[in-house]
């Protein structure tokens, strides 16, 4: 919200109590950011296993996050992953982002 500059950028999401999959960006540079000491076969996993916890009620969507120019020219995403509803979030802050 800081970032945006807008109160309302964050959107209801279905993702209390879930594991679920990080589904990588096609053509991400994972250099620098929290997956790049990560083994090949653990990334594979992350994508295939529900190997990730979800514990919260709002996130980002992809049709928010673009609208946004301030949070475009901040981050980089990495990731996306489904709420219960499979509603598709773009992952930002903490784990699954990196600062351009």
């Amino acid at each position: 919200m800081i970032i945006s500059k807008d109160k309302s950028i964050l959107e209801e999401f279905n993702a209390a109590d879930q594991a679920s999959t990080l589904q990588f960006i096609r053509n991400t540079n994972i250099e620098g950011t929290v997956f790049h000491r990560f083994p090949p076969d653990l990334l594979k996993k992350l994508s295939t296993d529900c190997l990730v916890m979800q514990n919260h009620h709002y996130g980002t969507s992809q049709e928010r996050l673009m609208q946004n120019t301030d949070l475009t020219n901040f981050f980089e995403v990495l990731t996306t992953s489904s709420d219960g509803d499979k509603k598709v979030e773009y992952n930002q802050l903490p784990l699954t982002s990196c600062l351009k």
